[in-house]
């Protein structure tokens, strides 16, 4: 999964601004979980074995089928994912060597038994807890997402 568009270097905040093209993290960040929980049965087993032969760190959680079966449940039960509290941003997975200072959440839009992409708001971690910005802010993402996905479907259907 890549980054498509951003609006991070728009922001008057300084914030890790990830280029398009960056290679998200699938197991640990906001936005690749949002996808993992959403995507088909068949695409999320190919993509938990691809991940898996790489051997790196972030995705030491997926042998342990369980714990993360019931991460991605609880993402889809609860309509939206966070990261992973280890989770430091930017090309090293773990706050212990990285920490971008963000926190994000977010949500994907499904389409036909696809995912057609993922929303995120991602905000510096000390303005505001995950609570605070999901409590005001989940509401709109999830509108918003569900616009993207009706005019999808729509210029599909012409």
């Amino acid at each position: 999964m890549t980054l498509k568009e951003t609006s991070r270097p728009n922001s008057p905040f300084l914030l890790n601004h990830d280029q398009i093209g960056h290679k998200v993290n699938l197991t640990l960040s906001a936005v690749g979980r949002a996808y993992l929980a959403n995507c088909g049965k068949n695409e999320l087993e190919k993509l938990i074995a691809q991940l898996q032969a790489t051997g790196l760190p972030e995705n030491q959680i997926l042998p342990n089928r369980e714990i993360f079966d019931a991460i991605l449940e609880k993402i889809r039960q609860q309509g939206y994912a966070v990261r992973d509290p280890s989770f430091g941003g930017g090309q090293s997975p773990f706050r212990s060597q990285f920490d971008d200072g963000l926190e994000a959440i977010a949500v994907a839009l499904p389409y036909d038994g696809l995912v057609i992409g993922c929303l995120t708001i991602a905000w510096i971690r000390q303005a505001a807890s995950v609570e605070m910005i999901t409590q005001e802010y989940l509401k709109s993402l999830q509108s918003t997402a569900n616009e993207i996905i009706e005019a999808y479907q729509a210029s599909c259907l012409d």
